[in-house]
């Protein structure tokens, strides 16, 4: 949390007292990870922090750092600056009661102010007929939905005992007012009142703190799946929305908010460079195309989430779910029209920018410590959906897309991405060369993608932002690049790049990237034949990639790192891009994951480490949980996020250095579970608590990643490693270990073989539904229910259930009539339990009772 990468084993063990005191106060540290604040005079050259600054209020800090002068003291003294001004209370438009809206009355409303469908040729027209909807369905949603009116004094814990005893209080204090101006303050009747006024408050006080904690318990104890997860995001760092401090932009300070405004704009959307013009190439052969539908607007649209905040017109995606069924010509006839003319009509392209800070960043008085949302049109963002689907399917159907780029795409994920550079690795180490990365940073990213490359329809021309209670004008953008809020902007940024990240992958290097994530290493016998390639072979062709493209790289944020154990090949060397240089470091951050030199993972676990104790620092100031709450909030939240990618760094066979201080948090996790005592032995925690002792956890998140990789098609780019590490678990010898083939040691290959392979890449959108409907419940009393509302209005309904009885499995289907009797029944014998679960069984009696439908379906005739 505080002492940066390079922390000894003994001296985190060392912390828990004080991480303990954190998470009881919610404390953060103010400074950056790994400031030395400590220079000992009896030991130069050494360094460590000894001084702290916390606070249980992060959001109100503008920057933190440390006095350039030291006044020949051992201690340097801190810097703080904090923004104290109250924050304005925003004057928001009211928000209003959809639960209670009356939805039939807004489309009656909607259909009498647009007339029915009139078919659109024109672009003209498409502008204006998006734009009669939008407004017709803004003013119908504003006539006939109720504002929420909540006074900022409402309470959740307020009960009517409360208001009863709040009245004898007030009551009480006036009668009091009233005997000191009859008969004056000394009086003895007015000195009992006095007395007695004084007891009520304190009993009204104390009854108030006693009906807080009850609500909440209650609250927990009638927690279910949706409210447990609700409490658990009260804990999350809110986002700040305070006044903006007053901001450095080079040598000048911006106080008013249109320089503020404008200085974040420039930050934002920076001047890019104008892309060179191509060589003329023959255009592909036109793909198939067909005509856009209801049923894959729908599927897009119950995809989306209801909440999602609103653009300009203030429209939540859940109006046009509550819509649609009224409306679904008129946005059938919109979307098609704009796939047909090829134009996103202008009220799609704009936005309103929202202005967040960025965490952890140690000054905020500088714009580029903020970040910028965008808040799209609920209906363009739902087109978008649609298209972005569709390119999907395109690319993955036809492989337009390089097998390095692994983001935004189905079935890839970043923790193959880095399984791919693994193997690369730990194949140049056998062979004993060396391995020399380089990771790159993109300007900009989304933001700074020329418009010139991209489809118009990714565009946003016009766009306003928004800070404090702030707003300025609608501004026309000159490179908007791609939206961040849009659906269609990682599509459509794998496509901007492929040429960039398209590189094949083979025993003298190789490429990979995660949408705007991309690094590039080369495999030789020295760093120094790896460099001379790197500068001379793949920076020019990147950097003639940027001219023609209009983008520009990084340089300050590019690292380079010589993945060896020869200690003196380790720092040698260096590459120049953009006319800077760039040095070997120790260590290198890929897609979440810390690489240092050697591969010994200790900066990367003590990452994992100070992440799992932030989560559980946040989680531990929920009170009134229930032991099987807090585990199932621990294994949820923080677990993820000290696990993620183990396959790379984790050998579960030998790895012993880095399970006792992953054993730290999860010990000091269950302490707090239990409420048991400092002294109880961890495995004794672990069994009480149910939870898998840590090498067992990770030993079986590895299992199951093996499992799901053998479940994809053979010609997916992972499966090069996975063969490799099917090759290398039989190896032995003084070499590095390998994590992936260590856990196929663990395994059954045979078993393994035998696993299903589930294509990822999607369906054709447009293709029809196999079911009407799909309907998961969370509780047995309700789909009791609707198994007999549906089963009233069905001519045939066919129920399957399985079960696991002595060691066995099995399965049985009974299809009911109109008079509940059974015409049709089938039991199947499953297997043995040791090779499958209940789950297993319930799967394949929904495939018989699917089969049993299309049966009946095809002799009915």
């Amino acid at each position: 949390m505080w002492g940066g990468s390079h922390i000894q084993p003994r001296f985190i063990e060392d912390a828990s007292e004080l991480i303990n005191f954190f998470q009881e106060h919610c404390l953060h540290s103010c400074l950056p990870c790994g400031t030395a604040t400590f220079w000992p005079f009896n030991d130069p050259g050494k360094s460590t922090t000894l001084d702290q600054t916390v606070t249980n209020r992060p959001e109100l800090l503008v920057k933190c750092h440390l006095y350039h002068e030291n006044y020949g003291s051992d201690h340097r003294a801190t810097y703080s600056e904090w923004d104290l001004r109250s924050p304005r209370q925003r004057t928001a438009k009211a928000i209003k009661a959809y639960d209670r809206a009356d939805w039939c009355k807004i489309a009656e409303d909607v259909h009498r102010q647009l007339g029915p469908w009139k078919e659109v040729k024109t672009r003209p027209a498409l502008d204006e007929t998006v734009e009669k909807l939008t407004q017709a369905t803004a003013r119908a949603v504003d006539r006939h939905t109720p504002d929420l009116r909540p006074t900022p004094y409402s309470k959740r814990w307020f009960t009517p005992a409360l208001k009863i005893q709040q009245t004898e209080v007030n009551q009480l204090r006036r009668k009091w007012q009233e005997g000191c101006a009859e008969l004056g303050r000394h009086d003895a009747r007015s000195m009992t009142i006095f007395q007695e006024m004084r007891h009520k408050p304190r009993l009204w006080t104390r009854t108030i703190e006693k009906v807080k904690a009850s609500h909440w318990k209650q609250f927990l104890d009638e927690a279910g799946e949706r409210k447990l997860w609700k409490a658990a995001a009260y804990m999350k760092p809110r986002e700040a929305w305070g006044c903006a401090p007053t901001l450095h932009a080079g040598s000048n300070e911006l106080r008013e908010n249109e320089g503020k405004a404008q200085a974040f704009l420039d930050t934002f959307f920076p001047q890019m460079d104008e892309p060179h013009e191509d060589l003329p190439v023959q255009a592909p052969l036109a793909l198939p195309w067909q005509p856009i539908t209801e049923h894959e607007i729908q599927r897009s649209l119950k995809a989306a989430k209801g909440s999602t905040a609103p653009g300009e017109d203030g429209l939540l995606m859940l109006v046009w779910k509550q819509l649609w069924k009224y409306l679904k010509v008129y946005i059938t006839g919109i979307f098609a029209t704009s796939i047909n003319l090829g134009y996103h009509p202008k009220r799609w392209r704009s936005a309103k920018i929202v202005v967040l800070r960025k965490p952890k960043k140690p000054d905020y008085s500088v714009p580029g410590a903020y970040r910028p949302i965008s808040l799209l049109n609920t209906l363009g963002k739902l087109l978008e959906a649609v298209m972005a689907r569709r390119l999907s399917y395109l690319s993955e159907k036809h492989g337009l897309l390089p097998d390095t780029q692994f983001g935004g795409r189905p079935g890839r994920t970043t923790e193959q991405a880095l399984l791919v550079l693994s193997n690369a690795i730990d194949r140049a180490w056998y062979k004993h060369k060396v391995v020399t990365l380089v990771a790159f940073d993109l300007k900009g990213a989304f933001n700074g993608v020329n418009k010139a490359k991209t489809p118009a329809c990714g565009q946003g021309e016009s766009q306003p932002i928004g800070f404090d209670d702030f707003r300025t004008e609608t501004t026309a953008l000159p490179n908007a690049g791609l939206a961040q809020g849009s659906p269609l902007s990682p599509i459509l940024f794998t496509f901007f790049n492929s040429d960039l990240v398209d590189q094949p992958v083979n025993s003298h290097g190789g490429a990979s990237a995660f949408i705007d994530d991309y690094f590039r290493w080369r495999v030789g016998r020295s760093a120094e034949e790896n460099l001379v390639k790197i500068q001379s072979e793949d920076i020019a062709r990147i950097e003639a990639w940027a001219r023609r493209t209009g983008s520009c790289f990084a340089a300050e944020k590019t690292e380079l790192i010589h993945i060896t154990r020869k200690r003196r090949k380790q720092l040698r060397g260096q590459v120049v891009m953009n006319g800077k240089t760039v040095e070997p470091s120790p260590t290198a951050k890929l897609l979440g994951v810390i690489f240092d030199q050697k591969l010994r993972w200790k900066e990367h676990v003590q990452q994992a480490i100070k992440r799992a104790i932030k989560i559980s620092i946040a989680l531990g100031g929920l009170r009134h949980l229930r032991p099987e709450q807090m585990r199932q909030l621990y294994q949820a939240c923080v677990t993820p996020v000290m696990d993620y990618a183990s396959t790379v760094w984790h050998d579960p066979l030998r790895d012993k250095t880095h399970l006792p201080h992953l054993n730290t948090v999860q010990r000091t996790v269950l302490i707090r579970i239990l409420s048991a005592f400092r002294t109880v032995a961890t495995t004794t925690l672990e069994v009480e608590a149910h939870v898998l002792p840590t090498h067992l956890r990770l030993r079986h998140r590895a299992q199951n990643t093996i499992a799901s990789l053998h479940t994809l098609p053979r010609d997916h780019p992972i499966w090069d490693a996975v063969r490799r590490a099917q090759k290398r678990r039989n190896n032995v010898g003084s070499y590095a270990r390998f994590p992936l083939a260590e856990v196929l040691k663990t395994m059954n290959l045979e078993r393994l073989d035998e696993l299903e392979t589930i294509d990822p890449r999607p369906l054709p959108p447009w293709r029809a539904e196999t079911f009407a409907e799909i309907e998961i419940v969370s509780d047995r009393e309700t789909a009791r229910e609707r198994a007999e509302t549906v089963g009233s209005t069905s001519a045939i309904v066919v129920h399957s259930d399985a079960s696991g009885r002595e060691g066995h499995l099995g399965t049985a289907i009974a299809v009911l009539d109109n008079n509940l009797e059974v015409i049709e029944s089938q039991q199947v014998q499953v297997g043995p339990m040791d090779r499958g679960s209940v789950h297993v069984a319930e799967l394949i009696g929904i495939f018989y009772a699917v089969s049993t439908v299309f049966k009946i379906s095809i002799a009915s005739g």
